[in-house]
């Protein structure tokens, strides 16, 4: 047998924390939370760690095993969301750091056409490109920073379902190419 189908026939591992069935929540609240623990603090680590303590209901996950201690960055749970701080590079990959996303669930009938705007508001952003399709859409916003930075905030929306789950983002791009 072949070294590619050896790797076809074995299961797929994902090397991440473990993934909560989120309630909904209020949209607004998740934008406010994204907001005071990615946008504001970025990209300082220590600023984040502040504003991630200030949040009452939060804990830190701990892995489970060896395995799931491969994770980069750390990750924080309420009831509701779930925030993902990852500052450095382990592992050589070529990712922007730092990143924060913040991960929630959206009511039923939540539109993702209607959230995008409403977090660019929270933010001061303007109009983001939006891509995708129904059951995925993603609107990004890219932030030219002092010194050839660009910063990129990010809003993807997943279906499944009724349920909608909100993923946002906020990544260090690195120097403008």
């Amino acid at each position: 047998m072949s070294l590619l189908a050896l790797l076809l026939v074995q299961a797929v591992v994902r090397i991440a924390p473990p993934v909560p069935v989120l309630p909904p929540g209020d949209p607004a609240a998740a934008f406010a939370l994204f907001r005071q623990v990615c946008v504001e603090p970025f990209p300082a680590p220590a600023r984040f760690e502040a504003a991630i303590a200030a949040r009452p209901g939060f804990a830190r996950w701990r892995p489970a095993s060896s395995l799931e201690a491969l994770v980069p960055g750390e990750t924080w749970r309420s009831p509701t969301a779930t925030v993902r701080y990852i500052a450095d590079d382990p592992y050589g990959a070529d990712l922007p750091r730092p990143q924060c996303h913040v991960t929630v669930v959206a009511p039923t009938g939540a539109d993702a056409e209607l959230l995008f705007p409403r977090l660019a508001a929270v933010l001061g952003l303007g109009q983001g490109r939006v891509v995708g399709k129904t059951r995925y859409r993603t609107a990004m916003w890219d932030l030219d920073r002092a010194g050839g930075t660009r910063w990129r905030v990010i809003l993807g929306t997943e279906r499944h379902g009724d349920r909608m789950a909100l993923k946002l983002s906020m990544l260090n791009l690195g120097a403008k190419r």
